[in-house]
């Protein structure tokens, strides 16, 4: 007798909040062309790729500066993902959750949908610049990329004269 597939659903939970996964392949990184993004100065700007299908995820390095590691091992090929795991990116842990559609609860999930993506660690703190995507030393008070040189705002001009004092009677 055939053994029935049972429709399962794949999270990534990072601090409070909850990402679904349906199937698919999401890079995950700093760039802004990420499908998960997590712009954190130990995260590269493409860390890590999961795939998710029916019945199965998968996490694979892209080569980062810090590595993955999956349960506190090192991961240098493809590894598959169980109910469970820790996937750390620096020290940043995302935990993957694979249960069955029964037993899934939709609340405070966010579903990942079409090719936009989705910060888990809000774009707003850790300033990055727009060309390079390099984490910003000096953050928002930064004038120029220490990286690649692009301009990120212009210098405040100041100006000094006289003014002519003013007799109050």
């Amino acid at each position: 007798m055939p053994r029935s597939k049972l429709n399962l659903r794949f999270t990534l939970s990072l601090k409070d909040r909850r990402l679904e996964l349906p199937a698919g392949r999401y890079v995950v990184g700093r760039s802004s062309s990420c499908s998960i993004r997590i712009n954190e100065p130990q995260v590269s700007r493409e860390h890590l790729v999961i795939r998710v299908e029916q019945d199965q995820a998968t996490v694979e390095d892209l080569g980062s500066k810090n590595g993955t590691r999956v349960n506190g091992m090192a991961i240098s090929a493809r590894m598959a993902l169980a109910h469970g795991d820790h996937v750390s990116l620096g020290t940043l842990e995302l935990q993957v959750s694979i249960v069955p559609e029964s037993d899934f609860i939709e609340e405070d999930t966010i579903t990942l949908k079409g090719p936009e993506g989705v910060s888990l660690v809000g774009d707003d703190e850790i300033p990055s610049c727009p060309v390079c995507e390099a984490v910003l030393p000096g953050g928002e008070e930064t004038v120029s990329c220490p990286f690649c040189g692009h301009e990120l705002r212009r210098r405040a001009q100041s100006y000094t004269a006289e003014l002519p004092l003013l007799d109050p009677d």
